[in-house]
């Protein structure tokens, strides 16, 4: 994968330590407008958009391992040997899977609402009938309703007052790219059977750091508690925030990142 694959839409803004930023499902990467905007005056952000998300097509399967798999190579080919990388949501099994494969490029990881615990037992089974590739058919059929985009992101922010309209553009936008439903349906399965590598993690020597929304209803705040714990991590907790830390709370997602930079002194 180089980055001039017309495959892969990505975003090169802002200058100095380069951070890579992975969003989460049905998301794209104006989801980090606000981050990218507050703080490209600090950081050089690479934002890329998923296989089947925002404008990117298919340049991987829509598995962690396939992703990350893809990204090293490409950071290598923009002639940078070492970066951070944030993840959000589905983006931070992404981001575990890239410290992983890449952890002499990957200098630190920096992972906020990911299911990286997997899904519950039950769920698994499930998505992998018949009936969930019937409805992905239905789904693929059917354009964005923004009424319905509206109660499901209603119910993930923290403060659902604080949901505007320029959010909704953004979803709404992102759920109407090429296969999206298709590649959900792939990445679900693929987090119901994710088994966190705690090991490979461990001897990658990449330090973690772990950001959680205290009201997020999609990946509950144990599973962040969870997860700091198993990766040793530092774990920061936003009050009055939901699963959508990149556009509820930028301004926190940039405090994590200055407090796991490069140490001096």
């Amino acid at each position: 994968m180089t980055p001039d694959d017309p495959r892969l839409f990505h975003r090169d803004e802002g200058r100095g330590e380069p951070v890579l930023l992975l969003h989460g499902l049905a998301a794209q990467t104006r989801t980090f407008d606000q981050v990218i905007a507050r703080g490209k005056d600090r950081y050089r952000f690479i934002a890329v958009d998923l296989p089947r998300s925002g404008r990117s097509r298919d340049w991987a399967s829509s598995t962690p391992a396939a992703i990350a798999e893809a990204l090293a190579p490409f950071m290598a080919a923009k002639g940078l040997s070492r970066y951070r990388v944030f993840g959000h949501s589905f983006g931070g099994l992404v981001a575990i899977e890239l410290a992983v494969r890449a952890p002499a490029a990957v200098s630190g990881l920096l992972v906020a609402s990911s299911p990286a615990l997997g899904l519950p037992a039950q769920l698994g089974p499930l998505l992998d009938t018949r009936a969930a590739d019937f409805g992905l058919r239905v789904l693929e059929r059917l354009p964005p309703l923004r009424p319905a985009v509206r109660a499901y992101f209603q119910v993930l922010w923290g403060e659902p007052s604080r949901l505007t309209e320029n959010d909704l553009d953004i979803y709404c936008e992102a759920m109407g790219a090429f296969e999206v439903w298709r590649g959900m349906l792939e990445a679900a399965r693929a987090i119901a059977a994710y088994r966190l590598p705690l090991k490979a993690l461990a001897d990658s020597g990449v330090a973690a750091r772990v950001l959680w929304g205290d009201r997020d209803r999609l990946v509950p705040l144990l599973h962040g508690e969870h997860l700091a714990t198993a990766l040793k991590a530092p774990f920061t907790v936003l009050p009055r925030t939901g699963h959508c830390v990149p556009e509820e709370r930028p301004e926190a997602v940039l405090a994590e990142l200055d407090a796991g930079g490069p140490k001096t002194g």
